[in-house]
């Protein structure tokens, strides 16, 4: 079973652009299992006017903002797989070359599932790109494309194969999420989950049939923050000399 560790540095600013956080501080993390196959940042603190997804947002939460990486070089579609991958689809911790050749054949993927795991009294106000519904469950905050009807996924600049399946796909760019935390966020860790989806036999597909002898198995980037939220004269302190550095603890799925 494959294990990997992430180093998270945040480095904390007293800010006070609007749009910006006013006492916050800044994760970025490639998530652990597919460490190049996403790309997350995300900013906590009290926000006032952030403008995203034709809306402004005021108040205190994280900003989300991903990327799908996973198609990194054309001549070897499963390239940004190879760096410790998930067990369920390497051995001793190597890519196989089953498995490389199966995410060679289902590129382009495209995300169609997001959460994060915050204090209970989050996601009062939240926002997400359009095709994108909320579904609070079990203390995660999961924003979900409906795979019936998927729209505004977003696929790899390379994507050809995706014409007819998808209403309003988009091709590369960043999506941005925001999930309130009224109640602040205290030293705590914070889950991070996603799922990916892909177009094949002109259908979209989530799993993986006959891999490693098991019945199925998804793509699911997941990663997990931890760390201290300073308060503002400590943030200030940190943004003028040095920054905060946060684990991320062993994670498979």
């Amino acid at each position: 079973m494959a294990h990997c560790y992430a180093f998270i540095i945040g480095t904390a600013a007293l800010l006070t652009a609007s749009g910006a956080a006013s006492a916050g501080i800044s994760f970025d993390e490639n998530l652990g299992n597919f460490p190049d196959a996403i790309q997350i940042s995300a900013d906590f603190g009290t926000f006032s006017g952030l403008s995203m997804n034709g809306t402004s947002i005021t108040g205190t939460g994280f900003h989300f903002r991903l990327s799908n990486t996973s198609f990194t070089d054309s001549s070897d579609p499963a390239a940004a797989f190879r760096n410790d991958p998930d067990g369920h689809f390497a051995d001793d911790d190597v890519l196989t070359s089953q498995a490389a050749t199966m995410i060679g054949n289902a590129q382009s993927f495209g995300l169609y599932s997001f959460g994060a795991h915050l204090p209970a009294g989050s996601g009062l106000v939240t926002s997400a790109p359009d095709g994108f519904v909320v579904h609070p469950h079990s203390g995660e905050i999961n924003f979900k494309v409906d795979l019936n009807n998927p729209n505004g996924l977003i696929f790899d600049s390379d994507v050809s194969n995706i014409s007819g399946l998808f209403t309003n796909p988009r091709v590369g760019g960043v999506w941005e999420f925001f999930i309130s935390t009224p109640a602040g966020f205290a030293p705590s860790e914070l889950d991070i989950s996603t799922e990916f989806a892909w177009a094949e036999n002109g259908q979209v597909q989530t799993e993986f049939f006959g891999l490693d002898d098991r019945d199925e198995e998804e793509l699911r980037p997941r990663g997990q923050l931890t760390g201290q939220i300073p308060s503002p004269s400590v943030a200030a302190l940190f943004g003028m000399f040095g920054v905060f550095g946060a684990n991320r603890r062993r994670r498979t799925l």
